[in-house]
């Protein structure tokens, strides 16, 4: 995976100008981009750009060839130099809002267009965007609306903007207002001969517009209609999908895509997706089945797609070494990469810890800039934070808004313990580029664990917004309103999850909650008073967990056992049913044979089950078998969710029983690189530092316990060691 050599890049640049003579070579640039050989127009861009470093057309082109190669993060600069001059400030802005909207930077693409329409009140283009962010954003209907209208006073028979219109009445609760705009869009496609993608469109409409009146049989009946009509316009399957999803039909929207995905095996968006949905549901393997049977398909560009959502995948899963095989796979069918892949690349090998790989890619890129931040990465493998954070503070200087290094380089400066300096480099992270990182996602967590419960709170939601329903955040959420005892804030966040394994998470959260207060029995009656959870179905398994457990607690062992009974009779083949079967077991004191039996069944299903694991670990340390628990706590479970501090704290603790010392410490070190804010972790490491005299060490660590609420015990320690005790 080399980038363009120097003979290649002046062979390019001779290609683009070969029996030109004195011709312009920016016409022959444009005429190249017209023909949308924008790789092609790179280099010689370049070369007149040092010539001619002023030049704002010159700067619009780059911007738009490295925005069309997949470089957008250093389109931005181009683009936004080619914006001071007037001539080009409006091509220049329309380039920046699309960008900015593709990348899901609303805000950023409200402001791009806003600045054409201060030059250009009249330009659709830009109406269209700006309407179109604030309608994705939410935060300015009122102004979607109008720009909507606008777009319709100059082009009536605009169906695009009618929909959009019509989208928007619905967010705003204006149902008259929206059966009116229906009734034009009726009209409109009827009248204008609308094509086939207008009247999938116009089809959702009426279904949208028949949920939203709380009309749910009507509703059903349109979407079956819809996807009878037209079973792989993508508006129509993600719409009927989200309906089904709603109602707690999870199992007709994974037959949506099925069908979708049969009729057009070269959909990778469609695959993706269902393989998505089959992971959460547990069914690990028939995902990684599905995306792998996409490999084969006929177009390379599909097959190409496909390789990279099977990297995707198994990014998903923490596989870095199967996730770098199918990202190369997927290279070898696109060709030449671009700078920015090449980088992503290098980064990729440089998570695998592969270093040596990493830096030898890192050879081909051609900026300094990016060169530097692979360096950087490599550094924080080889556990040198504060070089690491050297290295990117001078990549920065040369590309300041790159999302990505500020957050990296934040995650040097909490290493060193410098977490005024990881808070600034977030801050910086998320300016740049929200939805690029989980840099606000990680500044909550750590603004939560030292108890500043508005700013975690203010983090989490500019995370939100780029990350729209992701798991953690939402869960992190949820567990701020409880501890501030919101109701009003629990409710509305509990509203808005539907049917999913998000929901059973977040409701058995809220038992555990409510248990603590008020007991099992309380807890119980939680989970059984959601009529949306179904404790038979895979997506509610964390629900039955929890229901399980207060159950048992509650001495309730007969109605357990006919809760599990009749989940397994579904499905006998879930890895999770049988760990909790072992639970139950467990508590019931069956036959350790037994019990043991039921985890290693888990096992055989998924190896990779981390409930399964730690208790087999346990059982293998009560049995004096060390070796088989060291090798359950440690070598297997730890590193399946690298971020849950748990695995690790049962590891390391196991391995101070062993006196394995030095083990132990190893295990806390890589804990805490991971979540420095672990006042357990510190904690756990400091009593290891204290214990071999490693004094200096050992109080900055207590002080961390103490910072990120470790509470008592942190607070004696520390002044225990201060004492010299």
């Amino acid at each position: 995976m080399r980038a363009h050599s120097p003979i290649v890049a002046i062979f390019l640049f001779l290609s683009v100008c070969s029996g030109c003579g004195e011709a312009d070579p920016v016409a022959e640039i444009r005429a190249q981009q017209e023909r949308a050989h924008y790789g092609a127009t790179l280099e010689p861009l370049r070369a007149l750009l040092q010539q001619r470093p002023d030049d704002p057309e010159l700067h619009f082109l780059y911007g738009v060839a490295l925005a069309r190669t997949g470089q957008p993060g250093l389109a931005i600069w181009s683009l936004r130099r080619a914006q001071e001059d007037e001539l080009w400030a409006v091509a220049a802005g329309l380039e920046l809002a699309a960008d900015a909207f593709a990348a899901r930077s609303y805000r950023a693409a409200e402001e791009a267009a806003t600045a054409v329409l201060t030059l250009e009140p009249d330009n659709l283009e830009a109406l269209r965007l700006r309407g179109e962010a604030r309608l994705e954003d939410k935060a300015d209907l009122e102004g979607a609306l109008a720009d909507f209208e606008e777009i319709l006073v100059h082009e009536p028979v605009n169906f695009a903007a009618q929909l959009s219109r019509f989208a928007t009445l619905l967010i705003l609760e204006r149902a008259e207002d929206a059966q009116a705009s229906l009734a034009e869009l009726e009209k409109l496609a009827a009248e204008e001969h609308a094509d086939k993608s207008a009247l999938a469109s116009l089809c959702v409409a009426r279904a949208i517009f028949a949920k939203e009146r709380k009309e749910i049989a009507t509703a059903d009946q349109n979407f079956e209609t819809c996807l009878d009509q037209h079973p792989i316009a993508p508006l129509v399957v993600d719409e009927a999908a989200k309906f089904y999803d709603e109602q707690g039909r999870s199992e007709r929207a994974i037959e949506i895509f099925r069908v979708a995905l049969d009729k057009a095996p070269e959909a990778t968006a469609y695959r993706s997706e269902l393989a998505r949905r089959l992971r959460n549901q547990g069914r690990v393997s028939d995902a990684e089945k599905l995306l792998r049977e996409g490999t084969q398909v006929e177009s390379k560009r599909a097959a190409a797609e496909a390789w990279s959502v099977l990297a995707e995948h198994h990014l998903s899963l923490d596989e870095l070494p199967e996730a770098v095989e199918a990202v190369e796979r997927a290279a070898a069918l696109t060709g030449a990469p671009s700078q920015q892949e090449l980088l992503a690349y290098a980064d990729l090998l440089a998570a695998a810890e592969m270093n040596e790989r990493a830096l030898e890619v890192a050879q081909d890129l051609e900026q300094k800039s990016y060169q530097q931040l692979v360096r950087a990465r490599v550094l924080l493998n080889e556990r040198r934070p504060r070089e690491a954070l050297e290295l990117y503070k001078k990549a920065l200087e040369l590309w300041p808004n790159n999302a990505v290094a500020r957050y990296y380089a934040a995650r040097a400066a909490e290493q060193i313990g410098d977490f005024e300096a990881a808070v600034e480099q977030y801050r910086q992270s998320i300016r740049a580029g929200a939805q690029a990182t989980d840099a606000a996602l990680r500044l909550a967590q750590l603004r939560a664990a030292e108890g500043d419960a508005r700013a975690a709170d203010s983090a989490l939601a500019q995370h939100l917004r780029a990350h729209p329903g992701e798991p953690e955040a939402t869960l992190l959420a949820i567990e701020l309103a409880r501890r501030a005892n919101d109701q009003k804030r629990l409710r509305y966040f509990y509203s808005q999850l539907r049917p999913s394994p998000l929901r059973a998470r977040a409701a058995a959260m809220a038992a555990d909650a409510t248990a603590a207060k008020g007991g099992p029995r309380a807890a119980i009656a939680v989970l059984r008073g959601d009529p949306r959870l179904d404790f038979t179905s895979p997506r509610d398994v964390e629900a039955l967990r929890s229901l399980v457990a207060h159950l048992l607690e509650a001495g309730d062992t007969g109605s357990a056992r006919a809760a599990l009974g009749a989940a397994l009779a579904a499905r006998p083949d879930d890895s999770r049913l049988h760990e909790i079967r072992g639970r139950l077991l467990e508590h019931e004191g069956g036959r350790k044979d037994e019990v043991e039996a039921a985890y290693r069944r888990a096992l055989e299903l998924d190896p990779g089950s981390p409930h399964a694991l730690e208790a087999l670990g346990r059982m293998a340390a009560s049995s004096g078998r060390l070796e088989e628990a060291l090798s359950l706590l440690c070598d297997r479970a730890v590193g399946k969710v690298p971020s849950e501090p748990a695995p690790s704290l049962r590891c390391a603790a196991r391995l101070v029983v062993a006196g394995r010392h030095s083990e132990a410490e190893a295990r806390l070190e890589a804990l805490l690189r991971e979540v420095p804010w672990s006042s357990e972790a510190a904690l756990a490491l400091a009593r290891l530092h204290w214990d071999r005299q490693a004094g200096a060490s050992a109080i900055e660590l207590a002080q961390r316990a103490v910072r990120f609420s470790g509470g008592p015990e942190a607070r004696s320690f520390l002044e225990q060691i201060r004492q010299g005790g």
